[in-house]
């Protein structure tokens, strides 16, 4: 009702709400009111500030009477008033999240509220305030004191975070290149500076005073007021200001903070024992331990040793190897757990541990020999699984003796067959790295069927993603080895997919009971498993998709994998899982693209993805272009003759060129869709070449186009059609007075076109448009027939280096080494960001093709062309005037398409162009003379160079084919 009726429909709301917040000598009131507060600030927290009066009325009229409340209730210890600062507390929080106003700002508030959350978080709770039926810890710290103090904390925190440390990563910035945001990050800053200097040491020294009552006394913490605790202490070791508090601590905060936190607790060992599945999802996927201590223990591990590196790494690395010797020489379960623990500290820190710069490089391989083997064979099982993770925690290590790195692998194999679920899921995952170690992977191949067959009983015991992509690697790796028993695999990963996805449609079909404390994490749960099992899922599909590109060479197996996953495959698209859209399309993408044909398999389930296109699917169009375009490409004599494949593949297009849901990247795909129709079906869709058209110039000269890359497409369809059939095209470009927009939009886009595929098409396009007689040419054509010799030379000069651009691109995906002069060209060196850089947006144009295309231009724009004038006044219909050709909210070069096929990669564009230019030379001297007068020494100089590349790419092409002759005629002699 608040977002929909306030403030407009319900204007007197907050006057009625400060009314009951007033009637202080009316408990229920107040409560009442409170929570109604709650709610819409809870409505406007996430709104721009141009919609934030509501709230800022609030805090500005309203507030004041909750500090009032809030302060008074400080002074008591019942339940009534926990809940109500609970609440407080929330709003407060909650109104403060995304922008802090004036009114919040104000010292007095500000000082005021600030003391009321640090009263609330350091109020000492007497155990009667707990109430009889509180028994543990956990009940404890559900209790509504505890609530609040959390609420409190996390407000304080925000404040810091947000608006005082400005080194945070959750920093506020005022931003932009305007000067009221200039100002306004100005502003932001000065703020925080008083912030940190008159806030920020009393927050630290408080929250210090809590941690260390914690440790002295064992006071009872609630777990996500730990967590907040150690965010806070994360984000303060940044500012020099808040360290220089922190840093006399922070040994101990690493001691009696975070070791504690990362040790195996009492609840941990039950968890284990009692639902294993339930510790393996808490314990190795670190999102479903989000929020809690050890979560923040982590994150305030890694701050330190990061941020304070020099203060702070080699002691943590000391304690570490204390702690070892501590277990070595007194094995009980104290030290055993403190030693876990420790193993987990410095697990985090693997990666800094193995830093070329790092003090203790050199000793990892003796340490983890040393101290983390010996527990591969321990008795204690929580040992044997840490000791595997620390070993996949340091997989990048580079052993000095690979019998190390063996001995590890053996290792993991034994413990894949441990008795304990959450052993052989460290084993499983501890594989996955250590296939990029040479020695190991040579030592893996006998063993590939059996670590499959323990991978796939694992997935049937626990849904995680992390071992699908396991399975996905070893099937990749060792793809020989797979390939025999790749059906019954498949069938395994088919049946566990469908497994999962019962399982998870059950867990949603559960009764759902919201918390009303709506940050807990039992609010999450709800959806937590059905989460799982779709990410699980998900990797099962992947897997699949591997498994089809490892045996792709033989077509048998292709075609026996695809009728084993038609069952995931339709089960996704009839029980519409919209979160795996997106690895269905690709799987089907993989499958296809595989035989390069399509199957009866693939050719069943055409219908359904078309069905589901025209439903549920429409927002996901993009992701299934690919399998479009395959269907085009590998089924072309079924579309070529069957006119209902046809209407489902412009269905679809429609959908993507219309739909206002969509996108301009979803507008990409229906001009990909059509330039794949009009690519492989030359001389089959005459008929659908002015609806084509229509759907792409309707788009196109609206002059709304935003990005570059739909610029390009958009502009493909036009230049596809010509070279379809130039003479059809060009009729339907007349009768509709597309002409001459079109060609000047083409000419503007000349420069923009930078894939090699791009200036193929526009090549072979113009050659295409060359051979039509200049007396069939519409006059618009024929007066820019100079212009298009500029944009064809344009073409030919740029195209080598767009050659080379891909081929670096190639070499990088694929993992090859570049020269530094490659690598220089293709970027390839990390840059950090820079705040403070000004805003670049001039355009990334080659050089080459910039100073090509400004010949084009100048041509374009001379005042007597009526290409231009036709261009001018469409845009000044479409309601745009701005001559600005760098308009696109992504003027940056097209990255190439790597795997893209097409019928132009058999075409050499320089032969084809020498061919073309020869014949109309001798046949059509009109059109010869209209495209040469004039032509400037740029253009001259590239016709001429592509014809020389043409002669030596024939003189290749044939000694070639000579070569090829021979070697057929000298294999029939020896036959």
């Amino acid at each position: 009702m608040l977002n929909h009726d306030f403030p407009d429909k319900w204007p007197g709301f907050i006057e009625q709400v400060g009314q009951y917040v007033q009637q202080t000598s009316n408990h229920a009131a107040v409560y009442g009111g409170l929570l109604a507060l709650e709610e819409v600030i809870g409505v406007f927290q996430w709104r721009p500030k141009s919609e934030r009066r509501p709230l800022n009325y609030i805090v500005k009229n309203i507030f004041p009477y909750l500090l009032q409340i809030g302060t008074d209730l400080t002074a008591h210890d019942n339940v009534e008033a926990a809940q109500m600062l609970k609440v407080i507390a929330k709003t407060y929080h909650s109104s403060i999240a995304s922008t802090a106003s004036k009114a919040h700002q104000e010292p007095a508030a500000l000082s005021g509220w600030l003391t009321l959350m640090l009263t609330v978080v350091t109020k000492t709770i007497p155990a009667s305030a707990y109430g009889e039926h509180v028994a543990d810890e956990e009940d404890m710290a559900a209790h509504p004191w505890w609530k609040a103090k959390k609420w409190a904390a996390r407000a304080v925190t925000k404040w810091f975070t947000r608006y005082g440390n400005h080194k945070s990563e959750t920093f506020v910035h005022g931003g932009g290149s305007s000067s009221r945001s200039k100002a306004s990050a100005k502003a932001d800053r000065a703020f925080a500076d008083h912030f940190m200097a008159t806030y920020a040491p009393q927050i630290t020294r408080t929250f210090l005073s809590i941690t260390e009552q914690s440790i002295q006394t064992g006071a009872f913490v609630a777990p996500r007021v730990h967590f907040i605790l150690a965010q806070f202490y994360a984000n303060a070791v940044s500012h020099k200001d808040t360290w220089a508090i922190l840093r006399p601590f922070a040994q101990q905060l690493v001691q009696h903070v975070v070791h504690p936190a990362l040790c195996m607790t009492a609840a941990d060992f039950e968890l284990w024992e009692d639902e294993p599945v339930e510790f393996v999802n808490r314990k190795v996927d670190p999102l479903d331990d989000y929020k809690s201590p050890a979560s923040g223990a982590s994150i305030l591990l890694m701050s330190l040793a990061t941020q304070r590196r020099k203060a702070t790494f080699e002691g943590i690395v000391q304690f570490v190897h204390e702690t070892m010797l501590a277990y070595n020489a007194n094995p009980t379960e104290q030290t055993a757990v403190a030693k876990e623990g420790a193993l987990h500290m410095l697990s985090h820190l693997a990666e800094h541990c193995l830093a070329s710069d790092s003090p203790v490089r050199d000793q990892m391989e003796a340490f983890l020999v040393s101290f983390v083997f010996p527990d591969f064979a321990s008795p204690l099982k929580y040992l044997r699984a840490r000791a595997m993770s620390t070993v996949t925690a340091f997989s990048e290590i580079e052993w000095a003796q690979p019998e190390h790195a063996i001995t590890a692998f053996q290792a993991a194999l034994a413990l894949l067959q441990d008795p304990e679920l959450p052993i052989r899921i460290h084993a499983a995952l501890a594989l996955k790295p250590m296939m990029l170690n040479d020695h190991v992977r040579h030592q893996m191949p006998p063993h590939v069927p059996a670590i499959m067959k323990t991978l796939l009983e694992l997935q049937n015991q626990i849904d995680m993603d992390t071992l699908a992509s396991v399975m996905e690697e070893m099937v990749e790796t060792f793809s020989s080895e797979v390939a025999p028993f790749a059906v019954e695999l498949a069938r395994h990963l088919c049946n566990t997919f469908v497994r999962i996805m019962n399982e998870a449609a059950e867990s949603l079909n559960d009764q759902y009971n919201p918390n009303e404390d709506d940050d807990d994490q039992h609010d999450l749960d709800y959806f937590d498993s059905a989460t799982d099992k779709t990410m699980a899922a998900m990797g099962v599909l992947k897997t699949l998709q591997t498994l089809v590109l490892s045996v792709q060479d033989s077509r048998e197996i292709v075609l026996q994998l695809e009728l084993e996953m038609l069952v995931p495959l339709e089960y996704v698209l009839a029980h519409q899982v919209i979160d795996l859209y997106a690895d269905v399309f690709e799987l089907v993408d993989t499958c296809t693209f595989a035989l390069k044909a399509i199957s009866p398999t693939m050719w069943g389930l055409f219908a359904k993805l078309h069905s589901v296109c025209n439903t549920d699917a429409a927002d996901y169009i993009s992701d299934m272009t690919s399998a479009l375009d395959n269907y085009i490409s590998y089924g072309k004599v079924e579309f070529a003759s069957n006119p209902q494949l046809q209407q489902a593949i412009v269905d679809m297009i429609d959908v993507c060129l219309t739909s206002s849901d969509l996108g301009e990247a979803d507008r990409v795909s229906g001009c990909t869709l059509i330039e794949s129709m009009l690519l492989h079906l030359r001389g089959s869709v005459d008929h659908l070449v002015p609806h084509f058209l229509a759907r792409a110039f309707a788009l196109l000269l609206s002059n709304q186009i935003k990005t570059t890359h739909f610029l390009v497409a958009a502009t493909e369809v036009g230049i596809n059609a010509l070279y379809y059939d130039p003479v059809l095209t060009l009729r339907i470009m007349e009768e509709h007075q597309w002409t001459g927009p079109f060609f000047a939009a083409w000419m503007q886009a000349v420069p923009k076109m930078s894939r090699v595929h791009d200036k193929k098409l526009g090549i072979i396009a113009l050659c295409s448009l060359f051979r039509v007689p200049a007396a069939q040419l519409p006059p618009v054509v024929q007066t820019g027939l100079p212009q298009l010799l500029v944009a064809l030379s344009t073409y030919l000069s740029t195209l080598p280096k767009a050659f080379e651009n891909r081929k670096e691109q190639e070499a990088f995906f694929e993992g090859e080494e570049l020269t530094p002069e490659e690598a220089a060209a293709f970027n390839l060196n990390a840059r950090e960001v820079d705040d403070n850089a000004a805003d670049d947006d001039e355009e990334l144009v080659d050089g080459d093709d910039a100073d090509a295309a400004e010949g084009a231009d100048d041509g374009w724009e001379d005042d007597d062309n009526e290409l231009l004038t036709l261009a001018h006044e469409g845009r000044v219909a479409g309601g745009d005037d701005d001559d600005d050709e760098s308009s696109y909210d992504d003027d940056e070069e097209l990255p190439e398409e790597l795997y893209f096929e097409s019928p132009l990669d058999d075409i050499d564009p320089y032969i084809a162009f020498a061919s073309v230019f020869t014949e109309i030379q001798a046949s059509n001297p009109a059109l010869y003379h209209g495209l040469t007068a004039g032509a400037s020494a740029d253009a001259q100089k590239a016709i001429m160079e592509a014809m020389q590349k043409a002669t030596e790419n024939q003189a290749k092409a044939h000694a070639a084919a000579a070569a090829a002759a021979a070697a057929v005629d000298a294999a029939v002699a020896r036959a």
